[in-house]
């Protein structure tokens, strides 16, 4: 990743100041995976992941006997084969994306008639393109390959097995790309009113406006090479939106000790009308060492535009096979191929083939939804700073958030896992056969979490050693709930799998019981080095059931994860610093998961990830 940013600021009038910003950066993620591979147990292509065996006929040289030189095998006849291929031969596959990003601000603050404004205009861009970088081929040209006889599917290429990969190769190539725009301006106007108690009332009031667009592309070569494709081939979602707001905030200090803070804020989108949200908030400080402090407000989330004109709703296989829950009913339905064909005489007269409603890949609906409606919040917050001695302060914080309208999508995993809380996504024919599951983002019923944050800050100053410090960020989460439709059931996911992804989510979460982060740092002159401590509470992994113990088959539970990061820093002069770091100082294994049982990711990586320790070096050159 690189990144240039610059501002330039400009003087003028009686204290006027104007600026313009410029944020310009560059990133990209390679990331590798398995050798690509074919044959009946794999996609053919994107649109409708049909599948085909791939097939060597005797009239190829590489048939086992033929003139290719692959062994005999005994008991083959000039049967036609069905084969499974790794293409080991040409390595780990390695896909390219990469994202660029413009931001321009420009804007301007001072005095006008007693009233302090800022007022600016801004512009953003966001341009990602995704593509192959090593080792993939055209799935449908590989099949020809094999039937011409060119491809040896057993061994090592000829030279002319070598020229026709090359041939098919899709390396270097993109096949999606998408393109989101923000256009803003924004008007902000404040002075004082009168004196109260504890010192000026002061208003402020403002207004901004912005335009967003998105649009994406998605070309037919993904539909060709199947392999860690995502999106849908041939599909150009796109869609704009205008919000235009206004808001205002009195602040009342109303005694040096008590301050009210009040403030209100109207929407209006272009796609789902008007939205007015208020706030309100307290700051009660009766002694210097110890200060309460409180909001309550309402909040609004409209979808965003991939959510709401992303790619379209298709029906497509399910990613991995499963057991129609209904059909081929299972007594651990996140476990492929332990269901039986159903003997309920309601669906004797279908004549139910097994293999398809078990250990098959079942017809789910995928896709954008263009009919969410937007998520509404309610927050409370109410909590206190101490500072019992001298350089230390701690901070404790209680909060509540309900909201309803829930836009969430939910996996396979988390279907499966809990077949009786999702029974609802399964959409069914009047016979009983399955039309589909549903897996695009959706309005769930509500959500309602509560928790404690907790931040505690102890600095020891030295006369001859400079400055230690210890601090620690934690959050404990007593509730999170969640329901799949309006006044149905409340399922509360703390510390277990199954929390619904929100907001721009785009996996189902886990909800730690208990989270910190805790540093111990040094200053010394020019010098500062600093130990911190990322850490993770236990919780219950993807297990086959919901309801499975201790002991039983699949049953997991990750442990505390900790990882210790390590940083420090020189500042040499005014304009430059220098910094080394090791991030897993330790090299922490990440847990092991029972994700494994839907995916090859073996490890748990809501916390952890699989590089081990990683060395960093920054500096630092200010103008």
């Amino acid at each position: 990743q690189a990144t240039i940013f610059t501002k330039a600021s400009l003087a003028h009038g009686d204290g006027g100041v104007l600026s313009i910003e410029l944020n310009l950066s560059k990133s990209y993620i390679d990331a590798s995976d398995a050798p690509q591979p074919f044959g009946a147990s794999t996609d053919y292509d994107r649109l409708t992941a049909s599948r085909k065996p791939l097939m060597i006929t005797k009239a190829s040289k590489w048939y086992p006997g033929g003139s290719g030189g692959v062994p005999a095998v005994a008991g083959l006849n000039g049967e036609d084969l069905a084969l499974t291929w790794s293409l080991d031969e040409l390595g780990a596959v390695t896909t390219h994306d990469e994202q660029v990003n413009h931001r321009l601000v420009v804007q301007d603050e001072g005095q006008i008639k007693g009233w302090d404004y800022r007022a600016g205009v801004s512009y953003a861009y966001s341009q990602r393109n995704i593509g192959f970088r090593d080792n993939f081929v055209r799935t449908p040209g590989l099949y020809a390959g094999v039937e011409q006889g060119i491809l040896n599917p057993f061994g090592p290429q000829d030279q002319a097995g070598r020229d026709y990969l090359e041939s098919i190769s899709a390396d270097g190539l993109e096949y999606r790309n998408a393109d989101v725009r923000y256009y803003g301006a924004d008007l902000n106007l404040s002075r004082t009113l009168m004196d109260l108690g504890g010192g000026a009332l002061g208003l402020a009031v403002g207004a901004d406006w912005h335009r967003e667009s998105f649009e994406e592309n998605m070309n037919m070569l993904g539909n060709e090479v199947v392999y860690k494709v995502s999106g849908t081939p041939g599909r150009n979602p796109s869609g704009s939106r205008r919000v235009a707001g206004m808001y205002a905030e009195l602040d009342a200090p109303v005694t040096k000790q008590l301050n009210l803070n009040f403030a209100v804020r109207a929407d209006h989108f272009s796609d789902f009308g008007n939205t007015v949200n208020p706030k309100a908030s307290f700051r009660y400080q009766p002694l210097k060492q110890l200060m309460l402090r409180g909001t309550v407000s309402k909040g609004f989330r409209a979808p965003t535009l991939p959510e709401l004109y992303g790619s379209e709703r298709t029906l497509t296989p399910s990613s991995s096979n499963w057991d129609d829950p209904l059909l081929c009913p299972s007594s651990t339905p996140s476990v492929t191929g332990t269901g039986t064909l159903t003997t309920d005489p309601r669906y004797a007269g279908l004549n139910l083939d097994p293999t398809r409603v078990c250990n098959t890949r079942l017809t789910t609906l995928t896709g954008a939804n263009p009919d969410l409606e937007p998520e509404k919040s309610k927050t409370y917050t109410v909590g206190f700073v101490v500072e019992p001695v001298k350089n230390f302060v701690a901070t404790v914080d209680f909060w509540k958030i309900d909201m309803t309208g829930t836009i969430a999508q939910v996996s396979e995993d988390t279907i499966f896992n809990n077949i009786e809380k999702y029974a609802d996504l399964f959409v069914r024919n009047a016979d009983g056969t399955l039309q589909y599951i549903t897996k695009t983002r959706l309005n769930m019923g509500g959500l309602r979490t509560q928790g404690v944050d907790i931040g505690l800050n102890y600095m020891v100053p030295t006369a001859n050693w400079g400055r230690f410090g210890f601090s620690l960020d934690g959050s404990y989460t007593d509730k999170y709930e969640g329901q799949n439709e309006s006044g149905g059931e409340w399922f509360d996911s703390v510390g277990r799998n199954g929390a619904l992804s929100t907001g721009a989510t785009a996996s189902n979460t886990y909800v730690f019981k208990w989270k910190h982060q805790a540093r111990v740092n040094w200053s010394y002159g020019s010098f500062f080095g600093q130990l911190t401590q990322q850490y993770a509470s236990s919780y219950e992994d993807t297990n086959a059931l919901p309801t499975q113990k201790p002991g039983q088959p699949f049953f997991n539970r990750i442990a505390p994860y900790r990882v210790y990061n390590l940083s420090t820093s020189y500042k040499v002069n005014k304009q430059l610093k220098l910094g080394l770091g090791v991030n897993n100082l330790f090299d922490e294994d990440p847990p092991l998961s029972n994700q494994r049982l839907s995916s090859r990711v073996v490890f748990a990586r809501n916390v952890a990830k699989p590089i081990g320790r990683t060395f960093t070096a920054r500096a630092d050159y200010t103008f």
